[in-house]
């Protein structure tokens, strides 16, 4: 792709996808292209560079908000650690969910190549960085390797890839990749599909184990002999719900205690013991 233009973004992506960002190629190497339906996503803040291209998307439903990397790795070694620095530099602060995807240019394991002769120092410094980013690499549904030099005895290699961090993982149901059909292309088309962002639950649970804690009995005694909601007339629904919040508060601060979770997984086995 040695220029991007919205007919052509139209063409490859679809019509919805009216908005997109992109890196030009360079001769032949390089091209990245991020598009989007503005009807879904809006753009806080994008960063790109020869061999990255960074977008800050909004989810318009709920207004959450994700980190994309579309990267097209160096084939060269000084490029490589230039690119892998870059990456390390794009983690996104506060927990953000970050996904990042693309040719790579490098394999995580030697295994990952029918070639023996392979770039170790690469490998072991791609395997490096996904370490101390703490990323999880998606597994790919399909096929083994998404590069062939399509030659009479081709070699293959799994180049293209996706990477999440732990905040994506946990905030986004049904996450999958899978291959598509070769194109031209001497890569294999990649997609990755994920699902809305998981809801926490509003149904209250009171734990059996919470009644075996001298302080909760309390908290619930105080509450419900307190002459505010003893003498008011709207009468037992109402008591209810105000306990409800006051017991959901009183957990979500106590069991940020490591303290607490500790002596309250004790509790907990030694009333599923007495069950048993």
């Amino acid at each position: 792709m040695s220029q991007a233009s919205l007919s052509l973004v139209s063409q490859a992506c679809g019509k919805s996808y009216k908005d997109f960002l992109a890196v030009d190629a360079i001769q032949a190497e390089g091209g990245i292209l991020t598009a989007w339906n503005p009807n879904t996503l809006s753009v806080e803040n994008s960063m790109a560079s020869r061999h990255q291209l960074t977008v800050d998307f909004v989810i318009r439903k709920d207004g959450s908000k994700f980190r994309l990397t579309n990267v097209y790795g160096p084939s060269n070694q000084i490029g490589r650690d230039a690119f892998l620095h870059e990456i390390r530099t794009l983690s996104p602060p506060n927990n953000t969910p970050w996904l990042i995807c693309g040719d790579f240019n490098l394999t995580l394991q030697p295994e990952e190549r029918t070639n023996r002769l392979y770039n170790q120092a690469g490998t072991a410094d791609f395997a490096k960085l996904v370490d101390e980013l703490q990323l999880i690499d998606l597994q790919m549904d399909g096929r083994s390797y998404t590069w062939s030099s399509h030659r009479m005895n081709p070699s293959m290699a799994r180049l293209d890839r996706v990477l999440l961090n732990q905040s994506f993982a946990s905030s986004y149901a049904n996450i999958h990749h899978t291959s598509l059909a070769n194109t031209s292309s001497d890569h294999c088309p990649l997609l990755c599909s994920f699902g809305f962002r998981f809801q926490p639950s509003n149904i209250f649970r009171l734990e059996n184990f919470f009644l075996k804690i001298p302080e909760f009995t309390d908290l619930v005694l105080n509450y419900w002999l307190s002459e505010e909601v003893a003498d008011n007339p709207n009468s037992f629904n109402i008591k209810l719900v105000g306990l409800t919040k006051i017991i959901s508060g009183w957990r979500k601060g106590r069991l940020s205690s490591l303290d607490f979770q500790l002596q309250s997984i004790r509790e907990y086995l030694e009333w599923i013991d007495k069950m048993s």
